[in-house]
């Protein structure tokens, strides 16, 4: 009987606990694995709501544009849209998806709620960054470092002369801006996808597997009689020219065509770096070549032979000095919520410039690496006939007048130089990485 009792007691506190705990007010929170998404696209959300909601309120704006779901009051031309592919998972859904037609960083917040009520909504602000995509305009103005039309995108859309429906201007062709050289940073072979062709008759683009018109190497010429078709052509010499050709009437022609490489979109990051000429006792350094704006969401680390690099957990530059010949491997991983990339390459680093220094005893150079200005000090005062900027291959870069201290490198690319500079006692060598 006394243990009927304490059990019917036990099993009492047990019914109170658990009418307790279920007695409580959802406490809402959520995440996505997408925090920046490119205008048009959509995000989806997962609920991390406790205490057993069945109920879910979303409500996603943009405090700026005023754009937001179809809860929100929407005081813009754009919006986001609720359930854009009318899968039932709209802003009142545990896991719903939106899209996006206006640029802005949108803050999100949920409200959930049970039997015993609504949560405190739960807001993250700018939470969601939409981004305009990498929008050129074949032949408006010039692009490229050198203004050669040549962009080293791995991305992009491609539409007419100074935005879609306006005309182009009459006889273009090789003669004018109207080409792109597509060259992608990352040397993978681009892909050219149409997603609308309109082409008045006497117009074309024509496409090379090439940086420039090459006789032999024309993958393609679109024309008006492809108009509403999609057709899509791919490189294999890892570059792509467009050409546009009108005729002299001047006539509206229009497309959009989306180019990229096997990477696809920046949405989820690809790991890849490039780096400067290893050496034994010299740093070598590795850039990151994805913009951050991309990487919101993931976690940058470096390993050398398997070893996290502690001090270089999200940085898009990575020091490392090798201090012997041996085979070392060098690893970037980004890590998200839901997926891990990763790029590895093997190095063997040489000594046969080690004898180079960036202090001979007469000269300094610093800072050393640089990247915008390099300065280079006589600290002796010995008479020197002026200096002579190379590159590793050997190649004069910039001429250095006598006493001038400040040198401007921002035009040179990233890499291994040399600074050879002429004495009254013979020719002083000094080696510097430029970021």
């Amino acid at each position: 009987m006394k243990k009927t009792l304490l059990n019917l007691i036990g099993f009492s506190l047990i019914a109170l606990t658990a009418n307790k705990l279920e007695a409580q007010a959802p406490v809402a929170d959520f995440e996505t694995c997408t925090r920046v998404v490119i205008q048009y696209n959509s995000v989806k959300l997962t609920d991390l709501s406790t205490n057993t909601p069945f109920q879910w309120t979303w409500n996603l704006y943009d405090s700026l544009t005023y754009a937001g779901s179809d809860y929100y009051p929407s005081l813009a031309t754009g919006e986001v849209i609720a359930d854009p592919f009318s899968n039932g998972s709209d802003e009142f859904s545990k896991n719903p998806e939106f899209s996006f037609d206006v640029v802005g960083c949108y803050t999100v917040v949920l409200t959930a709620k049970n039997n015993v009520g609504n949560s405190v909504p739960k807001r993250k602000t700018c939470y969601i960054k939409v981004v305009k995509p990498f929008e050129f305009h074949l032949g408006f103005g010039t692009y490229g470092e050198k203004f050669d039309n040549k962009i080293k995108n791995d991305y992009g859309i491609i539409t007419d002369d100074g935005g879609m429906n306006l005309n182009y201007g009459n006889n273009q062709g090789a003669g004018t801006k109207s080409y792109l050289k597509i060259v992608p940073a990352v040397g993978l072979n681009p892909t050219i996808k149409f997603r609308q062709v309109r082409l008045s008759a006497g117009d074309s683009l024509r496409i090379y597997d090439a940086d420039t018109v090459v006789s032999g190497k024309l993958l393609a010429v679109v024309k008006s009689s492809m108009n509403g078709t999609y057709p899509s052509y791919s490189s294999t010499s890892g570059k792509m020219f467009v050409l546009f050709e009108s005729n002299a009437s001047g006539t509206d022609s229009g497309y959009i065509a989306e180019f990229l490489t096997a990477m696809g979109t920046p949405i989820a990051p690809v790991a890849y770096y490039t780096h400067t000429s290893p050496s034994i006792g010299f740093q070598t350094v590795f850039v990151n070549q994805y913009r951050s704006d991309f990487r919101w969401n993931y976690i940058t680390n470096w390993y050398v032979n398997d070893t996290l690099q502690t001090g270089f957990v999200n940085k898009d530059t990575f020091l490392y000095t090798f201090m012997n010949s041996n085979t070392h491997k060098v690893t970037l991983t980004l890590t998200g919520c839901d997926s891990t990339f990763s790029y590895s390459k093997t190095f063997s680093p040489n000594s046969n410039i080690d004898r180079y220094s960036v202090n001979t005893g007469s000269f300094i150079v610093y800072p050393n690496p640089g990247s915008s200005i390099l300065n280079l000090v006589n600290t002796s005062g010995i008479q020197h006939f002026g200096a002579e900027l190379y590159d590793i291959t050997g190649a004069s870069m910039i001429k250095i007048p006598i006493g001038v201290e400040n040198i401007d490198i921002s035009n040179i690319a990233c890499g291994v130089y040399f600074i050879k500079i002429e004495t009254l006692e013979g020719s002083q060598v000094l080696k510097f990485q430029k970021l």
